[in-house]
């Protein structure tokens, strides 16, 4: 078995190269990056399967899928389907943190745009297909996912599926101080105008970049969505101290490097 975690490092370590599989023979579709993540994460496959068709091949696999719903939105590790108007074979992709219903962050494959190398008129994304490339996507409460960079439209969410995660065991002994009860958070507003924050032993501050915010889930960070005014109201009420920031952001580096 794997972890979100897992998943989420080797979907980030394939970023910007081209991902083949002798199961799905074709170049380096979108599916093919997919394919191979579940094969070295699980020993399965999504061999000869068109994105559009990845749930019900994860259904066979045994592996725990949902269907785009209100209140239901994919987390970080899940492999997201996607109907495509212009064409009927999907897409798919790699959620690389918590969605909050209104975005996604995520790894994908063969989404460059129309090219044709070897110009013999046929687009090289249909022929030979593409790389993979870290993309950042706006999503409507009418299921749109639209590129946030361009503006253009991606398509409309279907659902996602989940690899089956290794069950953490220990056996250090509980203890009961304050420090090792004490959580980290990744936090945001509903809207998401306000960006994340990040609350690291007991100190709130501001992120400015994606990578911390997958970084901190990564190291076990729970992800929490406020409502806006709570959001604004949360910020209002923090008493930032010098050496308890400095104390939470050493703390942030050595969870990341662990």
């Amino acid at each position: 078995m794997t972890s979100k975690e897992k998943v989420v490092a080797n979907a980030l370590s394939k970023v910007n190269t081209k991902v083949t599989v002798p199961t799905n023979p074709y170049g380096g579709q979108c599916v093919a990056l997919i394919d191979k993540i579940v094969q070295e994460e699980t020993g399965k496959n999504m061999s000869y399967t068109n994105a559009i068709d990845c749930l019900d091949k994860a259904k066979a696999n045994g592996f725990q899928v949902t269907y785009d719903a209100v209140g239901v939105n994919p987390q970080a590790g899940d492999f997201y389907v996607i109907r495509v108007p212009s064409h009927s074979f999907g897409h798919i992709g790699v959620c690389l943190a918590d969605s909050d219903g209104t975005g996604l962050e995520g790894v994908e494959q063969n989404v460059d745009g129309y090219s044709d190398s070897n110009r013999n008129g046929v687009n090289d994304q249909l022929e030979v297909g593409g790389y993979t490339r870290r993309v950042s996507r706006k999503w409507y409460s009418d299921g749109r996912l639209v590129d946030s960079h361009s503006g253009g439209l991606v398509g409309y969410m279907v659902g996602w599926f989940r690899l089956p995660y290794e069950v953490a065991t220990s056996t250090k002994k509980v203890e009961t101080s304050e420090d090792e009860d004490m959580k980290n958070f990744v936090v945001r507003s509903k809207s998401g105008k306000q960006g994340y924050v990040a609350v690291v032993n007991g100190a709130v501050f501001g992120i400015g970049h994606i990578d911390t915010v997958v970084q901190l889930q990564s190291a076990g960070a729970a992800h929490l969505t406020l409502d806006d005014g709570d959001f604004n109201r949360f910020l209002e009420s923090q008493k930032f101290d010098d050496e308890k920031l400095v104390a939470s952001v050493q703390a942030l580096e050595k969870a990341i490097k662990q």
